[in-house]
Order: C-alpha cells, then structure tokens, then sequence
C-alpha cells in the first residue's frame, strides 16, 4: 500500500510537469501530442507487446515480398528467435529490482509518458523527484518527433535512434530549459551515444537557428550525410 501511494503521488508530478509543458511544446511545434497521461510502465506487458508486433511485422514482411504467408519453417524460426531474445529481456526485468534507475519511455499510442518503479526505494522517489521536469519533457519530445516526421511504424536504423534522441536530448536539456523552475535538477551526465545525438542536433541549430528543430525529423536523413 505505501508503495502504491507513492507511486501515484510521483505519478501526479509527473503529471503536473505534462500539462505544464506540454501547451508549450505544442505551441512552438505545431503539433498536437493529444491528451497525455503519467502511467506505470510495465515492462513485461511491454516485452508481450513487441513480441506481438514482430509477428504482425513478419506476416506483413511475406505478404509484401512473397505474395502468401511465412512458410512453417519461417514462422519456427521467427519463434525461436523470440524464445532467444525474451529470456534475457526478462532477466533484465528482473535485475532491475536489484539495480533500480530512473527509466521513462514515451507511448504514441495512448499517449503517455510511462514510469518504471521496479526496485524503487523511498529515497529513489526523494531523489528521481528533482530530474522530473527535465526527463518529461524528454519523452514528450520524443512524441513531438512522431508527430513532426509521421514515422511511428517505420523500421528505424542506428542513426534514426542517434538523431530521434538527440533531438529529445536538445529540447529537454537545452531548448526548454528557460521554462523550468530555476531549482531545477539537469542531468547532463549521458551515455556517448546519446551526448553525439544531442551534438548532431547542437550542429544543425548552431548553423540554421532554432527553427530548424522542426525540420530534424523530416530531414534528418540530409542532414547526416551533409
């Protein structure tokens, strides 16, 4: 009972941090990220989900090049290798109760911004608290993007992720920051894959100003071979 009392007190803050920016965002962007909601994020439910997904993809993949259905040695094949990715997916599941971080993820389809509580202590709350403004709006950058480029149920490369997270990176730790409470905790401390997608985006806005950003996702092919 307690953790569930805090998981929907960290849920309303959450919350407050969407509808505050979410208007701003829309405004600047164009776009209409729709009636966005704090939820858990269940990451097996998650895993099902894109196991689900690939199947559909598959039959799609046939249909499309081959005129019928996977064969049965292809649809055998294509559940193994989802036997092969889902045993260690889940063992990631599970030691995130043993090594808890903060984990947010953006959801086109509800809309929502999604939260994993798994393994959260009563100071993982005090301490991911402070990140919120900066991490919300990461994710609901990541629905300004699918909104901007239409992409959502494209097959997307390594340099699609470099520059889709790069592009969150720059609005939440950069373009908005004006708008955050002074007191505001920014993380600045990312993986290198995710600090050369911020600076792609840097480049191109340093060159071309700050409306550029709404040009990212449409053009973003372009301007990584320039």
């Amino acid at each position: 009972m307690v953790a569930s009392s805090r998981q929907s007190a960290f849920l309303e803050l959450i919350q407050e941090r969407v509808d505050r920016y979410k208007p701003i965002l829309e405004d600047d962007f164009g776009v209409t990220l729709g009636a966005v909601a704090a939820m858990p994020l269940r990451a097996a439910e998650r895993i099902n989900s894109a196991f689900g997904k690939s199947d559909s993809q598959l039959h799609k993949e046939c249909l499309d090049k081959h005129g019928r259905p996977p064969l049965p040695i292809r649809w055998a094949l294509h559940q193994l290798e989802k036997v092969i990715v889902w045993l260690p997916a889940y063992a990631l599941v599970w030691f995130r109760y043993w090594y808890p971080d903060f984990m947010m993820k953006w959801d086109s389809a509800t809309p929502a911004v999604l939260v994993s509580f798994a393994g959260w202590s009563a100071e993982d709350y005090h301490r991911h608290a402070a990140k919120l403004d900066q991490w919300t709006v990461h994710e609901m950058a990541h629905g300004v993007w699918s909104q901007l480029a239409q992409d959502e149920d494209d097959d997307h490369t390594g340099r699609w992720r470099l520059w889709n997270e790069g592009f969150a990176h720059y609005l939440a730790d950069v373009y908005m920051r004006k708008a955050y409470p002074v007191d505001t905790r920014i993380d600045l401390d990312w993986s290198k894959f995710r600090l050369e997608g911020k600076q792609l985006v840097t480049d191109v806005v340093d060159r071309n100003g700050q409306d550029s950003l709404r040009t990212i996702p449409t053009h973003w092919q372009h301007l990584d071979s320039s």
